[in-house]
């Protein structure tokens, strides 16, 4: 009987010797990847200057016209389109996914890609490629 009782105990410290180690892993991983995240964000902030090209996490794509320091952290005036189509969004430094590295890429007729060339804002679609005329529709006269 004592056997039994021995061998319970042992399988029970060893259970929680387990799970104290499986914590104390995930812990050091949670903290190793929030110091890695730190340093990018850190990185990233310091390359938002004006004229920077970025992409937030809303899916918008822009030109830094100004960074100012509030209170509330930087904030940051994006200027989005073109010409008479230009807006202006300001955000916080954080709502900045990354710097924009899009490429302008022709396609050939197979649809492979022929040639990338990086760009800063792209006056032409960002994948060009020959499309089909579509027959225009005409009334006829009676």
């Amino acid at each position: 009987m004592s056997l039994l009782l021995a061998n319970f105990w042992q399988s029970q410290w060893f259970l929680i010797i387990l799970l104290v180690a499986v914590i104390a892993v995930m812990l050091v991983m949670s903290f190793s990847r929030k110091k890695k995240d730190d340093e990018y964000r850190k990185n990233l902030n310091d390359q938002i200057v004006k004229g920077a090209k970025v992409k937030t996490y809303g899916g918008l794509y822009g030109t830094v016209v100004s960074v100012t320091e509030t209170t509330d952290g930087k904030i940051v005036l994006l200027e989005t389109g073109e010409g008479e189509r230009k807006s202006y969004q300001q955000l916080h430094i954080n709502a900045i996914f990354g710097l924009d590295d899009k490429q302008i890429v022709t396609l050939d007729e197979n649809g492979n890609v022929m040639e990338a060339a990086s760009v800063g804002r792209a006056e032409e679609p960002v994948i060009t490629q020959e499309q089909p005329k579509k027959a225009r529709k005409t009334k006829k006269s009676e």
